[in-house]
């Protein structure tokens, strides 16, 4: 290899001083020298340099557009796929933005920084990542000053979760300064309350001095955020104490700013009475003492649904009545919020099957009102497949059957929002078709459209397949090729097929599927890059073969570019280099030189040894006849 090298250096050396290259091939040649003979890429890949042999001039094309996009897509590329290399992109950082900006892109930038800064300080190298989000401010100091205070409010964020509270918040208030000057106000709140959360775990007392310096109204959009955070978290790193003096503060703060955060208050307690279980005295002196008649019944709806075994018929009709009461007032959100926090929710397990007929009655002639169909739909799946899970066929039926159909709602999201969640919890759980689900596929198919149709078994045989009942999934693909379904929905199956090894099988279905035979290169491209991908480039290369011809030239490059990188990832080197090659012949016959560049700095990014690397030099003198 030693030789190999040296010979490459000089003939690169020699080539960089002739008059043979022009900006394209220059900038491909002093990119790939560049990579062969800079001390730090060569560290990454294993091996030294002789620096006598570093004669390279990298000014020649130092201004080109080519060569700043190339080095700029190496140096995101390789950045991106490498995380945990921290060294290598803070020594390299600067040169990635150089090239960059020269590109006139001053967004991508500061997204490096942004990302940089981060990693380091995850890594407790805070000197560094300091001096990442100094550079970070000068470069977006006149512009982009959004994206700078998102960057100072993530890394405020992870410099609290480390203990650096007052790091933290000396660059949440820089944050939050900036958010405020745009008018990004919600933004600001959201870091605030981030900040907060980490800071709770240990110094509750900073939690609260920080709580009494802020307004009622923003204390309330804080203290809400925080305890939407604290109840989806299953974690018990927060005390008790914290999480009821959050509450109170909420409260407090609510009691502050009544008619400013009402309605946002109102929409939080319609869906999560559990929350304030211990809280509906104060709830309910809150709400007589602003007037306040829907608060008032919301918690009449709360203490009737928390805290009990089961739901006794009478409380059931108060909390219909109450709820319809909503929806006279005019309240029509908070009326279907409040069933469906009901029936999605904890007491949902309260509730008896007439009880949930009721209550899915009563919400679809809520939610039909202000034309929510969709949510109708969805409401109806998902209690059908609750049903499902506990057994319950027949009623799983009869939930699906009683959403009724409305017309401003398509067929394919009918189908996706109702049918296709019990479908799958019925395959995943009870690995069969029941013949009760069989009847109604074909009451579906007189009301649905095919294509609706074909979506619904495309999702079927994928679950069969998944839990390893092919027979019956070979069933429904048959019929699937009777409806004349389209090739996109075979795409998932034919991957899983090939997975599975029934290599005939995908053969076949590409021979009858009729827009295939039509031509349908699209289908092709991807499906050749998902079985080069997840299971078998040895088969991908078969399908190549066979319907080359199908498929556009400039897809074809296209495609063996993106091949050649999934190869590299799957470490088969020299097969990822002879595609990247035949890649680059195409796409130089359609003059697609930013492409060409690209796949190069794509290829070498994910180079973890030099060989690849010399070979590919030596490849591309070749063929971009620089041989001297």
């Amino acid at each position: 290899m030693i030789n190999k090298y040296a010979e490459l250096i000089d003939k690169i050396s020699t080539l960089i001083d002739s008059e043979r290259m022009n900006d394209l091939s220059g900038s491909i040649i002093l990119f790939l020298a560049y990579i062969l003979t800079d001390p730090i890429e060569a560290s990454v890949r294993g091996y030294k340099i002789d620096k006598e042999q570093l004669k390279i001039n990298f000014y020649r094309f130092r201004d080109s557009y080519y060569f700043n996009y190339i080095f700029a897509r190496y140096f995101l590329e390789r950045i991106k796929n490498k995380p945990n290399d921290i060294d290598y992109a803070y020594a390299k950082y600067h040169k990635a933005i150089t090239h960059l900006i020269k590109l006139d892109d001053y967004s991508t930038p500061l997204s490096i920084l942004g990302t940089l800064a981060i990693r380091l300080i995850r890594h407790r190298e805070i000197n560094k990542a300091l001096e990442v989000l100094n550079n970070t401010e000068r470069l977006a100091e006149n512009s982009r000053k959004l994206v700078l205070a998102e960057i100072l409010g993530s890394a405020s964020i992870e410099f609290t979760k480390l203990g650096f509270s007052s790091l933290g918040e000396e660059l949440l208030r820089k944050a939050i300064n900036i958010f405020v000057e745009l008018g990004y106000k919600r933004d600001a709140i959201h870091y605030q309350a981030n900040y907060l959360l980490n800071i709770a775990r240990t110094q509750i007392n900073n939690l609260k001095n920080y709580l009494m310096s802020l307004d009622p109204r923003d204390k309330f959009f804080i203290t809400l955020y925080i305890v939407k955070e604290v109840q989806s978290r299953i974690s018990d790193v927060y005390s008790n104490d914290m999480k009821n003096y959050i509450v109170e503060e909420l409260i407090k703060s609510l009691s502050e700013a009544y008619w400013d955060v009402r309605e946002t208050f109102l929409k939080y307690f319609s869906k999560t009475f559990s929350v304030f279980n211990n809280y509906f005295d104060s709830l309910i002196s809150l709400a007589r003492k602003f007037h306040d008649r829907t608060l008032e019944t919301l918690v009449l709806i709360g203490e009737l649904v928390n805290g009990r075994k089961a739901i006794s018929d009478d409380d059931f009709v108060k909390l219909i009545n109450f709820s319809y009461n909503l929806y006279k007032s005019g309240e029509y959100e908070h009326a279907s919020d409040v069933l469906m926090s009901i029936i999605t929710g904890p007491p949902y397990l309260k509730l008896n099957f007439k009880q949930i007929e009721t209550l899915l009655e009563v919400l679809a002639f809520y939610l039909e009102t202000v034309g929510h169909y969709e949510k109708i739909y969805y409401i109806f799946g998902e209690i059908a497949k609750k049903t499902l899970l506990s057994g319950q066929f027949e009623k799983t039926i009869h939930i699906l059957e009683s959403a009724g159909i409305f017309k401003d709602v398509s067929s394919l999201l009918r189908i996706k929002l109702l049918y296709e969640p019990s479908f799958r919890a019925l395959i995943q759980n009870f690995k069969t078709i029941k013949s009760e689900f069989i009847r109604l596929l074909e009451d579906i198919k007189f009301r649905e459209s095919y294509l609706s149709i074909g979506y619904l078994y495309s999702v079927i045989v994928e679950e069969l397949l998944d839990v390893d009942c092919e027979d019956l999934a070979f069933e429904f693909i048959r019929d699937m090729m009777n409806f004349g379904v389209p090739a996109p929905y075979f795409l998932k199956i034919m991957d899983k097929l090939s997975n599975k090894g029934y290599y005939d099988l995908v053969m076949d279905l590409l021979k009858e599927i009729s827009d295939i035979k039509a031509g349908n290169e699209d289908f092709l491209v991807e499906l050749i890059k998902s079985i080069f991908a997840s299971c078998s480039p040895e088969f991908g290369n078969k399908l190549l073969s066979i319907y080359r011809n199908q498929i556009d030239e400039a897809k074809m490059a296209k495609l063996l570019s993106e091949l050649s990188i999934i190869l590299l990832d799957k470490k088969k080197y020299q097969d990822s280099l002879r595609y990247m090659l035949n890649a680059i012949k195409l796409l130089y016959d359609y003059n697609a030189h930013l492409t060409i560049l690209y796949s190069i700095a794509s290829f070498v990014a994910r180079c973890d040894f030099i060989d690849p690397i010399l070979d590919l030099t030596q490849l591309l003198i070749d063929l971009l006849k620089l041989e001297v």
